[in-house]
Parts: C-alpha cells; sequence; structure tokens
C-alpha cells in the first residue's frame, strides 16, 4: 500500500489544531477545523455547520483548564481528496493537587481536502 505522506500529515495537522483551538478556548478557530457543512457527533447529539459548531464550543463551561491528548492516528484514504480517521483521545484536566485523567474515547473521522486544506466532514465521537 502506498502511503499519501501529505494526506497524513496534513490530517495529522488538523487533528492537532482541533485539541489545541478546543483547549485554548478558540471556538471559530475550533469550527473553522470542519467543512461548512461538517458535523460533530457525541454522546447522542449531532451539531450540523460551523455556526452549530462554534455555539456548542463557545458555549462550554468554564473550568479548570484541560487537554485533549489525541493518540495513535490511522489515516486511510477515501477516494480523492477524501481520508478517514481513527484515533484515541484521553483528556486530563487540571485541579489544585495536579492533573488528573477525565476520560478517554475513540475519533471516527471523515475529512475532505478543500482549497488545499484538511478539513473535519464528520467527527464521531466514542467514550470508553
Amino acid at each position: 500500500m502506498t502511503i499519501d505522506l501529505a494526506m497524513q500529515l496534513g490530517v495529522q495537522r488538523t487533528l492537532a489544531r482541533y485539541a489545541h483551538a478546543l483547549d485554548g478556548r478558540d471556538a471559530a478557530g475550533f469550527a473553522a477545523l470542519f467543512a461548512p457543512d461538517g458535523e460533530l457527533t457525541m454522546m447522542g447529539q449531532t451539531m450540523r455547520g460551523r455556526a452549530a459548531i462554534e455555539a456548542w464550543a463557545a458555549g462550554r463551561p468554564d473550568g479548570p483548564a484541560a487537554m485533549h491528548l489525541t493518540a495513535n492516528p490511522v489515516v486511510t484514504p477515501a477516494g480523492p481528496g477524501r481520508a478517514e480517521a481513527i484515533s484515541y483521545v484521553a483528556v486530563i484536566r487540571r485541579h489544585d493537587d495536579g492533573w488528573r485523567h477525565l476520560v478517554a474515547g475513540t475519533y471516527h473521522d471523515d475529512l475532505a481536502e478543500l482549497a488545499g486544506e484538511w478539513l473535519i466532514t464528520h467527527r464521531r465521537i466514542t467514550v470508553s
């Protein structure tokens, strides 16, 4: 199997930017990582379109700092300008006595290359 390194690196960059934008509370930057009609599905709820995704990110409750740690991404071509990815996520949160594990799960992503940038068309989050 031939590995498309530009695809691999582009998708991994999008996955990393997702975590940084979410943890940095950059709701607009977070939503911009999705295609205009992108979807985010988790815990039985689906947000559709950038406006809904941005509103969800902006509406997250304030609290202690958190970090989303994305690991072991497997990127698979899914047609011209399309990819699928699966990766693990662990979320840790800062407390007065240090960092604690909050939750772990899996990201299942469909992505498309639009205007030279890999964007999420649908992210499904499964919590373990």
